[in-house]
């Protein structure tokens, strides 16, 4: 049919390309207009997902963010496709240490230490016996805003009183 246009529904195109494999489809743009390749490069180069800032270059550096995506984009010169077989992607995340001293003057209630540093999981914990009247062991729960921490006599059973030095390590 000469002269006409025939549109599919997105959804039709979604649904089936579902049912076919196993795929993911995010952020389809639906436009009432003619996309020519140099509006297209232009939504690649600039465009960016719903609640996110635009993508902008990596450059290896300290980043502040809670969620991140990020997109690859492949150039080619000639007309053969491009074909992505294997991508890796490592982010690490700084240590964080916070370390202190703490006195138990109750023993059964023990002692709420708040860290000074900001955890995003449990940090691991070592402990130090500083001082008390008998050697304990210190017994302890940790969260991400700090811990509680008792010492017991391994001998009696008996939570004690004392002071101990303590450093958390995590990230």
């Amino acid at each position: 049919m000469a002269g006409t246009r025939q549109y599919v529904d997105p959804g039709y195109v979604e649904s089936g390309y579902v049912a076919g494999g196993s795929i993911v489809m995010s952020d389809l743009i639906v436009s009432n207009k003619d996309v020519t390749a140099d509006d297209f490069r232009d939504m690649m180069a600039n465009g960016h997902a719903p609640t996110y800032t635009p993508f902008r270059p990596f450059i290896v550096g300290d980043y502040d963010y809670r969620f991140a995506l990020f997109r690859t984009v492949m150039k080619t010169e000639g007309i053969d496709r491009i074909a992505l077989s294997k991508l890796d992607l490592s982010v690490d995340v700084p240590d964080i240490t916070d370390r202190g001293q703490v006195t138990i003057d109750n023993p059964i209630a023990g002692a709420r230490v708040t860290f000074a540093r900001s955890f995003h999981k449990p940090p691991e914990m070592s402990f130090t016996m500083k001082g008390g009247t008998v050697f304990a062991i210190p017994s302890f729960e940790v969260d991400e805003s700090g811990f509680n921490v008792w010492l017991k006599d391994p001998v009696s059973g008996n939570k004690v009183a004392g002071t101990v030095s303590w450093t958390a390590l995590g990230y």
